[in-house]
């Protein structure tokens, strides 16, 4: 069935391109230079039409952009979308529908259609999803309109290479690019480097010798609670920042039972409050190697850029154990985490 496309005009009802024309009524505003701002969008979105109907696509994306750079409607949106799938320029296309439901004066009798519409576009274009850290960036994707970053953001971008930049006052500016194909979506993590503060001019330079920034390596010590079989033990390791969600630990098993134990830990947040998820294979030597697996949800809490507290349920399962010992058991944790 061949979807609806929509061009909009100020006045009057008109001719159907391919969908349907519709008129809206102008309303009149308080304040003058918004009444005169709308009369010359309106004058603007006439000319546009009168374009669009002779074909001349170029000429009526410029004037409906024109229109809505003098007032910005929402309704213009639909024009401008319409205008650039005209030209086969799905990407633009689908980020001018995209904002129209992003906005909150979108008409909720048209949002049905419009979003059937971005989906058919999403399967000709790629979506690229990102975040900047901090928020407040501006990012400019291939080129295109700047984007003002805050939380998750989405951009739809042509099939093929893309490239990204940001660039945030304060910090140093950032660049990243990839390939996507029709149809995916790929996530980009924004970090913004903070550049160093300028000294004071006339003021002499003073260089402060101190910790400086963590590193990925760092001392762990946790303990784990067993209330069924032999109480508590405590784990002495190290682990290591694979990425700055994703840790490794591997500690010494100091308890009643003496063993090892090797684990891991994703963080779904990465700002002082982490929500995490962990999993882990501990191992006893009691009459021989004792083997297990752990899996657990928590949180870490940073104290500072060097010390963290987490805490954490989870449960053990063994898979040799001792007649004694009950396979599977609830074992919660607490520990502490120092980074160097």
């Amino acid at each position: 069935m061949r979807s609806k496309v929509w061009i909009h005009s100020w006045a009057g009802r008109g001719l159907i391109v391919t969908g349907l024309l519709t008129a809206f009524a102008y309303t009149p505003v308080a304040n003058a230079d918004d009444g005169k701002d709308k009369d010359e969008a309106r004058s603007l979105m006439q000319s546009g039409l009168k374009l669009f109907n002779d074909k001349d696509y170029l000429g009526a994306l410029a004037t409906f952009k024109s229109a809505y750079k003098q007032f910005a409607s929402t309704k213009i949106l639909l024009n401008i979308g319409t205008t650039l799938r005209q030209l086969n320029r799905n990407a633009e296309a689908a980020n001018t529908y995209f904002k129209y439901l992003q906005a909150a004066d979108s008409d909720p009798a048209k949002r049905a259609d419009v979003e059937k519409v971005l989906a058919e576009l999403d399967a000709k274009v790629a979506v690229v999803t990102f975040t900047a850290e901090p928020d407040g960036a501006t990012v400019v994707v291939n080129n295109d309109d700047p984007i003002f970053v805050q939380g998750e953001t989405q951009w739809r971008v042509a099939p093929g290479t893309f490239k990204l930049t940001a660039k945030l006052e304060g910090y140093e500016p950032y660049s990243s690019s990839g390939t996507v194909l029709a149809g995916q979506t790929k996530t980009v993590e924004i970090e913004m480097v903070a550049l160093p503060e300028a000294p004071t001019p006339g003021e002499p330079r003073v260089i402060v010798v101190g910790p400086g920034a963590p590193t990925r390596f760092g001392a762990v010590v946790r303990t784990h609670i067993d209330v069924k079989n032999r109480g508590a033990a405590v784990l002495v390791g190290g682990f290591y920042d694979v990425h700055k969600r994703v840790a490794v630990q591997a500690a010494g098993i100091i308890g009643p039972t003496y063993g090892a134990y090797l684990g891991a830990t994703f963080s779904l947040l990465t700002g002082k409050v982490r929500p995490q998820v962990s999993v882990g294979a501990p191992v006893f030597f009691s009459n021989g190697a004792r083997w297990g697996a752990r899996a657990g949800v928590g949180v870490d809490v940073a104290l500072g850029q060097h010390l963290s507290l987490f805490a954490e349920v989870g449960g053990e399962h063994q898979f040799n154990p001792e007649t004694d010992i009950t396979k599977t058991i609830f074992i919660p944790a607490l520990g502490i985490l120092g980074r160097l």
